[in-house]
């Protein structure tokens, strides 16, 4: 093999170790509404086997101001390539400075500082020192490929409230099943909220933490393969001890496709 071919093929390899990092914030004297970006493929095992890499996505995001959480989630390759989420949180909370860790698949643990630059209206990324310790949920949970084990798992619970307080927003029809936006509001009291498909392999897509001084109000995109009906379910746990549910379909098809993942002849 040709030397500077072998040498593109490991930087390549490389591309997606250093985290880039993008953060905003809007602010007004309730609420500070946050929106950030990080560089990862989110490549799990069956996509890095296929393409013959190593499995890379990140499991865990934390960010903390005012030595509180206000955002905590756990992630899988069900997310799309650089994840883009956003969150809204008490602005009792709101800090210049914040902290940033993220968890990948090796159990690798990056920091970062996010010092607002006023002069410039922009944040800052620094790396950070400061090391923590989080407990992590049961790692069984994003190995199971059926849907309903999965959420058996994390509901604890076959008793479910459909609630009509839980809004989540998904297109009608995705075109592009590699970033599908998705957003969960609320205002129910919630401790945890848990994200389920039965399209992909493994049925569990994240799970959002939801610390005291957060509001219920989540963004995040999924990858999807491509399908019709495809079921997307929400369990919530309130802080009350309920468990809350909340059922949508999606269909993501390209232009040519049919759901049975056949070609319709359209596309050109």
């Amino acid at each position: 093999m040709n030397q500077y071919l072998l040498l593109l093929i490991l930087m390549t390899t490389q591309l997606f170790s250093i985290e880039n990092i993008k953060y905003k914030v809007k602010q007004n004297n309730e609420v500070s509404k946050v929106k950030f970006y990080i560089e990862n493929p989110m490549t799990g095992e069956e996509k890095a086997k296929k393409n013959n890499r190593k499995p890379e996505y990140i499991t865990r995001i934390i960010i903390e101001a005012k030595q509180q959480i206000i955002y905590d989630i756990l992630t899988s390759p069900n997310i799309s390539k650089n994840p883009m989420f956003k969150f809204h949180f008490n602005s009792k909370f709101y800090s210049d400075t914040m902290k940033l860790t993220t968890v990948n698949n090796k159990n690798k643990k990056v920091h970062k500082e996010l010092a607002k630059d006023s002069m410039h209206n922009k944040w800052k990324i620094s790396d950070s020192t400061i090391d923590h310790e989080y407990s992590l949920l049961d790692k069984d949970i994003w190995s199971i490929t059926n849907m309903n084990e999965a959420i058996k798992m994390f509901s604890k619970n076959e008793k479910f409230i459909y609630e009509e307080n839980i809004k989540v927003t998904l297109p009608k029809l995705a075109s592009d099943m590699s970033s599908v936006p998705m957003r969960i509001t609320s205002s129910l009291k919630l401790e945890s909220i848990a994200i389920f498909q039965d399209k992909n392999k493994y049925s569990t897509v994240a799970i959002i933490k939801n610390p005291t001084y957060s509001l219920v109000d989540y963004s995040l995109r999924l990858k999807m393969n491509f399908g019709c009906d495809i079921n997307i379910v929400v369990i919530a746990k309130g802080k009350d001890g309920r468990v809350y549910r909340k059922d949508s379909l999606l269909t993501g098809l390209a232009s040519d496709m049919n759901c049975d993942g056949t070609s319709n002849g359209g596309g050109g």
